[in-house]
C-alpha cells in the first residue's frame, strides 16, 4: 500500500471512529468499518486487530454486532478456520440495519417508559401539577408515536433509487438494472 493510500485509510479510520463515537457507538466500530471499507481484500479478526492496534476480543465483539446490523459480511475460506470480513458498501442497507436492530428497540423501550409514566401520572389526580405532567408526557408520546411511524415507514422501503440520488446520475456498483 502506498503512503497516499495508507494516509487515506488512516484518515477515514480516525474520522469514522469519531463519527461512531459521537453517534453513541463504540469508536472501534467506526474504525473497523473504515478499515474494511478501504481494504481491497477481506481481513481476518487478527488482521483487523493488528492494523487498528486493538485487542482481538474487542474487534470480535464489535464485529459480531456489526454483522448483526448488516455493516459487515463474514466469509469462510476452504481449509482456513478463521473468519474473514468485508464492509457492506450499501450505505442505505447499513443504516436500515442499524435502525432496525438497534434504534428501533431503543425507541420502543423509550415509548413504553413514557406510556408507563403517563399512566402513573393519570392516576395521581387532576391538580395543576398533574395536568402539567400529563400535557408534557402526552406531547412526548405524540412525538414518539409519529417518529416511530416514520421510522417504520423508512424501514419498509425496499431500496432507494440511488441513480436519482447521485450527483451525475451514474449507477453505483450495487445498483441493478430495472
Amino acid at each position: 500500500m502506498t503512503d497516499t493510500y495508507q494516509q487515506a485509510t488512516e484518515n477515514l479510520i480516525q474520522s469514522l471512529g469519531q463519527l461512531a463515537e459521537s453517534a453513541g457507538f463504540n469508536r472501534v466500530i467506526g474504525q473497523i468499518y473504515a478499515l474494511l471499507y478501504l481494504s481491497p481484500t477481506q481481513l481476518s479478526l487478527g488482521e483487523i486487530a493488528e492494523k487498528l492496534g486493538a485487542s482481538k476480543g474487542n474487534v470480535s465483539l464489535n464485529a459480531t454486532s456489526m454483522e448483526r446490523w448488516g455493516m459487515l459480511k463474514r466469509f469462510n475460506r476452504p481449509a482456513d478456520r478463521r473468519d474473514y470480513y468485508e464492509a457492506n458498501t450499501d450505505f442505505w442497507k447499513v443504516i436500515r440495519g442499524i435502525l432496525r436492530t438497534r434504534e428501533k428497540n431503543t425507541i420502543s423501550s423509550f415509548k413504553h417508559s413514557v406510556a408507563d409514566s403517563l399512566k402513573e401520572v393519570n392516576k395521581s389526580g387532576k391538580d395543576e401539577e398533574a395536568k402539567f405532567y400529563q400535557d408534557r408526557l402526552k406531547h412526548m408520546m405524540d412525538f414518539t408515536n409519529t417518529f416511530s411511524r416514520l421510522l417504520n415507514a423508512y424501514l419498509e422501503l425496499d431500496r432507494f433509487n440511488l441513480v436519482s440520488l447521485t450527483m451525475d446520475g451514474r449507477k453505483t456498483k450495487n445498483d441493478k438494472e430495472e
